[in-house]
């Protein structure tokens, strides 16, 4: 995103997002109904921005605008403006922006780059695409898990609002009822969402660390990938199906142990894997399982490249459903002089196609997540 419209994009969340009903009358039967239901949910909202106001949108969110970090409660909902924090003391805000993070704040950045909210200026694993529209972290003070999310959307409003509800699958744990049943808490869980004209991806990437030492750890990575055709547009003379699906990651600095699924019986995929390390017995392990119908898998790992590769039957009976691969690897990391412990790139492909009378098209829906584990 542009820096010069990173305002305008503010400005578009705010009045389509968090203002959809400020003409309601006082007293009406249908605004006292809304403002009931909505109590219940309500989210306190911190905008940080050159253009401090304070209103509530009718819902129950309680949203506020201000040029500082002061009077910020540790279960606000902090936004910050990308072009408001360039424009601030670089000496001390990165370091009010980690105060925010620490205590537990949800913490979403409108901007061109995450590098506020980064590894680099955190301290915390983090787990970002390279390009996306809005960027959020949370961190759990308790487990010591980091929540990332990246979100890529033509429309600004649309894009905000799947952030909020990112925050609030998080604090409700939903994001991790999607993962295994593991019982270690991961250290980072990474959320990327692309929307496209054919289509929705949805990349989960789930890290647990194995230590090892205080150089070395084994990490498991466990995926959980969706391709949602849009069905809406899918009508009588055409259709939209999902044509193909891989995850890679090169592994460009860590050894890959071990990774899964391998093969496939009719259609489930059954991930089996399994890693230790001799001398410490640290082990890890995951068993799970999926089924994609109508698809055929291709593993096209090698050396130290993952890479799974799901050829789909955009033509079968099972055409207009969501499709989900979930495999995983374990690969052993070792930090040395490197900043990082861990630091993959990780890349996701979906293509969807379009059944039309008069032309079929092919639409590549690419993301990526570049993962950081200290």
């Amino acid at each position: 995103m542009n820096k010069l419209i990173v305002m305008g994009v503010l400005a578009a969340f705010l009045a389509a997002c968090l203002f959809p009903c400020m003409a309601i009358t006082d007293g009406a039967e249908t605004g006292d109904s809304a403002s009931a239901e909505a109590s219940e949910e309500s989210r306190s909202i911190v905008v940080l921005t050159d253009q401090p106001m304070t209103r509530s949108n009718g819902y129950g969110d309680d949203v506020r605008f201000q040029s500082t970090f002061e009077s910020i409660s540790p279960e606000d909902i902090v936004v910050i403006d990308g072009l408001w924090i360039e424009n601030q003391d670089q000496n001390t805000v990165y370091g009010d922006v980690k105060a925010l993070v620490d205590v537990g704040n949800p913490v979403l950045l409108a901007a061109d780059s995450y590098d506020a909210i980064s590894t680099d200026r955190l301290g915390y694993s983090t787990g970002f695409s390279s390009s996306a529209d809005v960027y959020g972290i949370m961190v759990d003070p308790v487990s010591g898990t980091t929540y990332c999310y990246s979100v890529s959307d033509s429309d600004d409003t649309e894009a905000f609002e799947t952030a909020l509800q990112w925050v609030d699958d998080c604090r409700s744990e939903t994001v991790l009822a999607r993962a295994s049943n593991s019982v270690t808490a991961p250290v980072l869980f990474a959320v990327t969402e692309s929307r496209d004209s054919f289509g929705t991806t949805v990349a989960e990437s789930k890290h647990t660390k194995y230590t090892i030492d205080d150089n070395t750890a084994l990490i498991m990575t466990e995926y959980n990938y969706s391709a949602d055709p849009d069905t809406e547009d899918s009508i009588w003379d055409y259709s939209i199906s999902v044509a193909d699906m891989e995850i890679r990651c090169d592994h460009l600095d860590s050894d890959l142990l071990d990774h899964g699924p391998t093969s496939s019986s009719s259609e489930t995929y059954v991930v089996d894997i399994f890693a230790e390390d001799e001398e410490s017995g640290v082990s890890a392990s995951g068993s799970w399982s999926y089924t994609m119908k109508d698809s055929e898998l291709e593993d096209k790992s090698r050396n130290e490249i993952f890479d799974i590769f799901h050829e789909i039957d955009e033509h079968g009976d099972d055409k207009l459903s969501t499709k989900v691969m979930k495999p995983g690897t374990i690969s052993i990391a070792t930090k040395g002089n490197n900043p990082y412990l861990y630091h993959e790139t990780e890349y996701y492909n979906a293509c969807f196609y379009k059944d039309r009378v008069a032309l079929d098209k092919y639409v590549d829906c690419d993301s990526d997540l570049i993962v950081s584990i200290i």
